[in-house]
């Protein structure tokens, strides 16, 4: 949703609008209908389930932070909004064979392991080829933050992206972006999971394209790494609840209790409980 979407609309129309889209999520989400259908009557009913749920979790969490907001801040929170960055979408082909790119991630050796481990992979590889991939919104806010705002006075560490835990390649990129630029952004911890849409944005700011190979080889080790726990049925730890700002050392004698990440604790710093 951008700026321009709000400001064209009637905001109490538009509140309206999402109350009535998580109230019909919540009905059906609680439906019977839903629960006696079966994965084979209707497809990805896993994933309806899932995103009902995140509507009816996200209208919920709303509400409770705009009452909040509205008792503690009365006369509103300055804002401003993130500019889109141009050439962030960019659309990509994958190669015809899934076994193209493994032989370039080993250098034309995989190892023989992995030789297959996933016999449909074929398959789900050719019903996914075209890819329009997206710089993430962790990203966009460091960027902004360092454009717009003198953050190199900024004492102490700089949380963002709270709403949610990022992405493995974010969790890498704010990582080196934090060493090379002498920077303390962080966000509440990482899931430790790849998407294949996601993007570096060297083309969109050319003051961090320096640190685009540091993080293509690290997005290399991390997945050769997987591919071989994968193949040899060991599961790699994940970097989940660790702090993207911090050292790993570091991380882990912050890294508060599973189900309690960074973003807790700086809520209730700003709001109170």
């Amino acid at each position: 949703m951008t700026s321009k979407g709000i400001k064209s609309r009637n905001v109490n129309e538009l509140l309206s609008e999402i109350a009535a889209i998580a109230e019909s999520a919540a009905v059906l989400r609680k439906s019977r209908l839903l629960h006696l259908l079966q994965p084979g009557q209707l497809r990805d009913i896993g994933k309806l389930r899932r995103r009902l749920a995140k509507v009816c979790q996200y209208f919920q969490g709303i509400l409770a932070m705009f009452k909040t907001v509205r008792q503690l801040f009365p006369n509103g929170i300055s804002h401003r909004w993130v500019n889109t960055i141009q050439h962030q979408v960019q659309a990509i082909r994958l190669a015809n064979n899934y076994k193209d790119p493994l032989l370039r991630l080993y250098n034309g050796k995989p190892p023989t392991e992995l030789k297959g481990m996933k016999p449909d992979m074929q398959k789900r590889w050719s019903g996914g080829r075209n890819i329009e991939t997206r710089l993430h919104a962790e990203i966009r806010i460091v960027l902004d933050l360092v454009c717009s705002l003198d953050v190199s006075n900024q004492p102490g560490q700089q949380p963002i992206g709270c709403s949610k835990r990022s992405c493995l390649c974010c969790y890498i990129w704010i990582q080196a972006y934090n060493k090379s630029f002498k920077q303390k952004f962080l966000t509440s911890g990482s899931h430790g999971k790849p998407y294949p849409a996601w993007t570096l944005p060297g083309r969109c700011s050319n003051h961090v394209s320096s640190i685009d190979q540091v993080v293509a080889n690290e997005v290399s080790k991390r997945l050769k790494d997987t591919l071989e726990g994968v193949a040899n049925n060991n599961r790699r730890v994940s970097d989940e609840h660790r702090s993207s700002g911090s050292d790993d050392s570091e991380s882990e004698k912050t890294m508060p209790e599973a189900g309690k990440p960074l973003a807790d604790s700086t809520w209730k710093r700003h709001f109170g409980e």
